[in-house]
């Protein structure tokens, strides 16, 4: 990972410069795919997946010699629609049975011979909802690859919002005044909501770790509201 990062196109055009699959290998896996004992196509999914991973190999008959099975596990904010079958807390307790070995993924793996791995990405902090908004904003993004290189240890999602902390009533009621709208909006708390899942506190999201760990000034969200119905404003 580059330590120069200084935009997400920057990180698009480093990616684009990575070196593809191995041509010569990709053809050798499809011609020997071709003349083995069954149907075309019988192995289904399998056989494109072969040959993808020979050309990444860069050998037409590779060998898989020590197996992985890596389980990343996070929340995200989507959830407080209510969308998932289990709330955000169930995710603690799936990562605990996969260490306990009481998983169905645990089973494919043993039967596999592979090694398995569960990495929690700060459970805690899930991402944005993302029919609200985007799930990590730019900056947020880089800063987490930035700090991955700086401290691996801080790995994770972080909230990430404008400055300061508001509620959406109160971002709503900003809207109306900055407007010039007279609309009285109604405060409903967290507890009232009828959906189980969770939900940050009045749905202000706590950004004190991102803060601490990345040491970034927040953008003030108030600026912003105004640059956007000024330019609304203008569209009329």
């Amino acid at each position: 990972m580059r330590s120069d990062l200084t935009d997400l196109s920057h990180l698009r055009r480093l990616l684009a410069q990575a070196p593809g699959p191995d041509t010569a290998a990709l053809e050798g896996a499809t011609a020997r795919n071709g003349q083995l004992t069954k149907p075309p196509g019988a192995l289904g999914r399998l056989e494109e997946l072969a040959i993808w991973y020979a050309g990444w190999r860069g050998d037409p008959r590779p060998r898989i010699a020590a197996p992985q099975v890596i389980v990343f596990a996070g929340n995200h904010g989507v959830a407080a629609q209510g969308v998932s079958a289990f709330p955000p807390e169930v995710t603690e307790q799936m990562v605990l049975n996969f260490r306990a070995g009481g998983a169905a993924i645990n089973q494919l793996a043993e039967a596999a011979g592979a090694k398995m791995d569960v990495h929690a990405l700060d459970l805690d902090q899930p991402t944005a909802d993302f029919t609200q908004t985007p799930a990590m904003s730019e900056a947020a993004c880089l800063a987490a690859l930035r700090g991955l290189m700086a401290d691996p240890a801080r790995t994770g999602t972080y909230h990430f919002a404008g400055a300061p902390d508001v509620s959406w009533a109160g971002f709503a009621r900003a809207i109306f005044e900055q407007a010039g709208v007279d609309c009285a909006v109604e405060d409903i708390p967290t507890e009232a909501y009828p959906t189980p899942a969770a939900r940050p506190k009045n749905s202000r999201l706590d950004c004190r770790s991102f803060e601490a760990a990345f040491g970034l000034a927040r953008p003030d969200w108030r600026a912003g509201l105004r640059e956007i119905l000024a330019e609304l404003g203008e569209m009329r």
